[in-house]
């Protein structure tokens, strides 16, 4: 066999070594696309049918009113997407729909309190100070959620936000065992939406794997949330969170 013959033999194997291994990182890729893709398909349509008005929740008497944070503003006040959320939980209130009123939000950054915002503006519209609650520990929609059940023992509880953030918080709750409605809080439009509903796409991803870590072994599970608690940190360096 000559010289350029075995050259020839061995460049062909090496590219075929090459393809095999691109089709088998497209293949990945693929897969990985489908699955990011069908978690979000799957989020939206388990609870597609139970978004609700106001007013079909009337004389309801859940244990809670979940009002989920959404930033503050320069001034410390409620963002507008915030303030339409404690529109419709006080809304929510006056129809009976619930107890309760749980502010959930992040105190954790200096001069930074969203539940202390969210109580003073709900004061302000008229709502008593005793059927108020607060849980300063709600960093994220995640943490919300699980609390309402276990530090706060909710049964049945009807959480507002707006529509699109919805479907991932009530994935959430029917995945711990919590019976959940939910209200949507879009009156208005409101700036950087587009960026908020792009960033859902991800979050929704996570927080379905993180729904299901508790039935995880224990090194998968504290490593995927040590990973979610640092990606947390950076992301929302990036987007105001909710």
């Amino acid at each position: 066999m000559s010289q350029d013959s075995r050259a020839g033999r061995m460049a062909i194997g090496f590219l075929s070594k090459i393809w095999h291994l691109v089709a088998g990182l497209l293949i990945i890729s693929l897969l990985i696309i489908i699955g990011f893709v069908g978690t979000n398909i799957y989020v939206l349509a388990q609870n597609t049918d139970n978004l609700w008005l106001s007013k079909d929740l009337a004389n309801k008497q859940a244990d809670i009113i979940l009002v989920l944070g959404a930033g503050l503003d320069e001034k410390g006040k409620p963002s507008p997407m915030l303030a339409e959320r404690l529109d419709t939980a006080a809304e929510l209130y006056r129809n009976k729909a619930g107890k309760t009123i749980l502010l959930s939000g992040d105190t954790d950054q200096n001069y930074y309190d969203e539940t202390k915002a969210m109580h003073a503006y709900l004061k302000e519209a008229g709502i008593p100070e005793e059927v108020m609650d607060i849980d300063p520990d709600g960093t994220n929609t995640y943490n919300s959620v699980t609390r309402t059940k276990n530090k706060f023992n909710a049964e049945k509880v009807i959480i507002v936000s707006q529509q699109y953030h919805l479907y991932r918080a009530l994935n959430i709750a029917d995945t711990i065992g919590l019976k959940a409605y939910g209200v949507p809080a879009d009156q208005h439009p409101w700036e950087g939406r587009d960026l908020y509903e792009g960033r859902e796409f991800w979050a929704r991803i996570k927080d379905v794997l993180q729904s299901h870590s508790e039935n995880w072994p224990l090194l998968i599970k504290d490593g995927l949330n040590a990973a979610i608690d640092w990606s947390g940190k950076h992301i929302n360096r990036l987007f105001l969170k909710t």
